[in-house]
């Protein structure tokens, strides 16, 4: 869906978790022996752990000349209800 509305994206877990240990808590023990040197791909097994998803969106290239999508719902949704509201 992220596709079809044009954009690109990139799991951002690791990055968030680090820099939230970095502001909050750099020296706490975790963060300074195993959260800091984790590379990026080993947060997916902590993924569950983690309630909120983040992610990186970056438009893809558009072709010159070509005419603008409009925004739409592409129907995502949460545990809290429709994010796009139909009126």
């Amino acid at each position: 869906m992220i596709a079809e509305a044009g954009f690109r994206c990139q799991q951002q877990l690791g990055r968030a978790v680090r820099s939230t240990f970095e502001l909050e808590r750099p020296g706490a023990l975790s963060y300074r022996t195993i959260l800091k040197h984790l590379p990026d791909e080993s947060y997916r097994i902590l993924r569950r752990v983690f309630p909120t998803l983040i992610y990186l969106l970056t438009p893809k290239v558009v072709q010159r000349g070509a005419s603008p999508q409009h925004a739409q719902s592409i129907g995502l949704s949460n545990s809290l209800g429709s994010i796009w509201h139909d009126e």
